[in-house]
């Protein structure tokens, strides 16, 4: 809410190799954020289970559109899950092999227990 404090983070940790983004929209950010996750555990599952890209592009499309619908109820700025914070973050964590919710995905949709998962 603070934008002069934001832009001043923005420039102190900005480099020619780095890039820091603002934006005012703190429910659009935060909902992006955490149900980005699920989204990613359905794309995972889909992959431990077989199916293709097509299949992962659909979940992670819907995904993203519930995601927005329910943050503009909330009331968020729909441009916010176009950004980086919205499909951009979606994209990376719903289709990584680093990605903590899509390796749990892959390892359901493959039959493991979600103890052994925990686990590991």
């Amino acid at each position: 809410k603070d934008l002069k404090t934001a832009q001043y983070v923005q420039n102190l940790f900005s480099n020619h190799y780095f890039r820091l983004y603002t934006n005012t929209d703190v429910i659009g950010v935060e909902t992006a954020g955490a149900l980005k996750n699920i989204i990613a555990v359905g794309a995972g599952a889909l992959h431990g289970l077989g199916f293709g890209d097509n299949a992962k592009a659909a979940i992670i499309a819907r995904g993203l559109a519930e995601i927005t619908r329910l943050g503009v109820a909330l009331g968020a700025n729909p441009l916010t899950y176009s950004g980086l914070s919205g499909v951009g973050d979606l994209i990376v964590t719903g289709t990584s092999v680093h990605s903590r919710n899509w390796r749990a995905g892959d390892a359901l949709g493959r039959g493991e227990s979600l103890a052994d998962i925990e686990a590991n």
